[in-house]
């Protein structure tokens, strides 16, 4: 899980929910590797009865970022996606972008929303 430090200043989802996707039938997770070494993942979700595909949790590891891995990634998820799921005719990518103080200057803040996503284990109360 390295290949998560530094993503969301220390507080990514992604490492607690590894497990939990594995066991998930309608998603599909995939490593890029180099060297022997894994420096990048991306997952995909199929929802909407398999007609829509959302793209999660696309990592590039830290020393192997701007490189263009995560184009490289991105492009083998929506090829592998129309070679084996032909059904799926949408695709959307979950992504969060947090700009550079220095670039905010060049845009208008139109609107901004919060999610905070919380995830219980399941108990016999």
């Amino acid at each position: 899980m390295s290949i998560s430090v530094g993503i969301y200043n220390g507080m990514d989802y992604l490492p607690a929910m590894y497990h939990r996707w594995l066991a998930d039938p309608k998603r599909s997770m995939f490593v890029a590797k180099s060297e022997g070494k894994v420096v990048g993942f991306g997952s995909f979700l199929l929802v909407d009865n398999g007609v829509t595909a959302l793209l999660q949790a696309m990592r590039v590891a830290p020393w192997r970022r701007n490189r263009g891995i995560y184009k490289a990634l991105q492009q083998f998820l929506f090829d592998h996606l129309q070679s084996n799921h032909s059904e799926v005719t949408t695709i959307r990518i979950k992504l969060l972008v947090i700009p550079r103080p220095s670039h905010l200057a060049d845009y208008e803040l139109v609107h901004t929303k919060a999610f905070i996503f919380v995830v219980l284990p399941k108990t016999n109360w």
